[in-house]
């Protein structure tokens, strides 16, 4: 028989040793198991919001306001990543380095987009869809 208090003592605990609770889902997103999904679309983050867990294969942050994406966003876990119509202008060339299991890339509807580097892309050796409609790019990376 647990004693009364026992709840509290362990949640407390919990807060201390800073495990996140609630699954480890980032505010306002939404998180589904196998595969382990993230779903932030539409929230207008101005920003990657922090906590998506590190197993997560299937990203959702599609109509934000996001700006950039630099390493240490994501995960390389990830197959799935969908980031399309946000406000991305910038990509850090080695964003996706090491990502050798993504498999599905949609940029797309990010207008102030226009430029990315050459490497940006280099490794994703499962890659095979990735939607850059509707972006401001001039050219490909070559």
């Amino acid at each position: 028989m647990l004693r009364k208090g026992c709840c509290v003592e362990l949640l407390l605990l919990l807060v201390a040793a800073g495990l996140p609770l609630g699954g480890g889902c980032p505010r306002d997103c939404v998180c589904y198991p196998a595969p382990m999904t993230v779903s932030c679309q539409a929230h207008n983050f101005a920003a990657i919001p922090e906590g998506i867990p590190v197993d997560s294969e299937r990203v959702f942050l599609q109509n934000n306001r996001i700006g950039l994406l630099q390493p240490g966003h994501f995960s390389p876990a990830m197959v799935t990543l969908w980031i399309y119509s946000n406000n991305i202008t910038y990509i850090h060339p080695s964003t996706f380095e090491g990502f050798v299991h993504l498999e599905e890339l949609d940029l797309g509807d990010n207008r102030q987009l226009r430029t990315l580097a050459p490497e940006t892309f280099q490794g994703l050796v499962k890659l095979h869809a990735l939607y850059l409609y509707k972006c401001g790019l001039s050219a490909l990376p070559a």
